[in-house]
C-alpha cells in the first residue's frame, strides 16, 4: 500500500467528516490504488529473469500479471 493511501486512511479515521468528504476520500484512495497497480505492473515488464527469480515469479506469470488492467486485482 502506498504512503498516500495510508495517509488518506489515517485522515479518514481521525476526522468526523461529512458524507461528501468521505466519498471523495474513498475515490482518492481508489485512484491511488489503481495508480500503484499500474506502476507495479509496468515495472514487472522490465524485470530481468534473475530479478523475477528473486521475487519468485516466472516470466510467464509476470507477463500475465502485467497484462491485467489496473482495476483488476
Amino acid at each position: 500500500m502506498t504512503s498516500k493511501v495510508k495517509e488518506l486512511q489515517e485522515l479518514e479515521r481521525l476526522l468526523v467528516l461529512p458524507v461528501s468528504s468521505k466519498i471523495l476520500i474513498a475515490l482518492a484512495r481508489r485512484l491511488a490504488l489503481w495508480s500503484h497497480r499500474a506502476a507495479s505492473r509496468r515495472a514487472l515488464q522490465g524485470l530481468t529473469a534473475h530479478e523475477l527469480s528473486d521475487i519468485g515469479l516466472s516470466r510467464e506469470a509476470a507477463l500475465l500479471e502485467a497484462a491485467k488492467p489496473f482495476w483488476r486485482r
